[in-house]
């Protein structure tokens, strides 16, 4: 552990985005089975989540447009995207249209510093994990969790939208 955290400060990642890792994954199956596809315009955000999840075992891929996002959607069956509300060229909440089609059973995690993504993304009547940036890093994992295996484990009809 104390290697992983001396590791994130060397490369240079913002102090504001490090993170201290769990001792045990808690996850009561492989999370190599669980693709995520993490959409970020800041590069040191998207390199903070990743190195989080892919710790935990997820198979993770990311990208900093909107455009990609699409593109590895087609190619990719992703069960989980973590993406920003505000990225150049799309919002978050047409982006994630998009990317529903492709795969409509995939799970939506976002996370924004912006205020006006809230009303957004409860217009959209899905089942959603939002997040007011800064996220604490032990709380995505808790969603990213919660989505994967809740998926994995129960079929639920009625959409619901968590607003943290």
């Amino acid at each position: 552990m104390e290697h992983a955290s001396r590791n994130l400060t060397e490369n240079n990642i913002d102090q504001k985005h490090t993170f201290s890792y769990p001792e045990i994954n808690e996850s009561p199956c492989s999370n190599s089975n669980f693709n995520i596809l993490i959409v970020d315009d800041d590069t040191d955000i998207l390199e903070c989540y990743k190195l989080l999840l892919e710790y935990e075992g997820y198979r993770i891929e990311t990208v900093s447009t909107p455009n990609e996002a699409i593109r590895k959607a087609e190619e990719t069956r992703f069960n989980l995207v973590i993406l920003d509300y505000t990225l150049p060229y799309m919002r978050g909440d047409e982006l994630a249209l998009r990317l529903l089609e492709t795969n409509g059973s995939m799970k939506l995690v976002f996370i924004s510093g912006c205020n006006e993504a809230k009303m957004s993304i409860l217009n959209m009547g899905l089942d959603i994990r939002f997040f007011m940036k800064p996220v604490d890093p032990d709380c995505l994992l808790s969603a990213a969790r919660s989505v994967l295996y809740r998926s994995k484990l129960i079929d639920v009809n009625t959409p619901t939208v968590t607003i943290v």
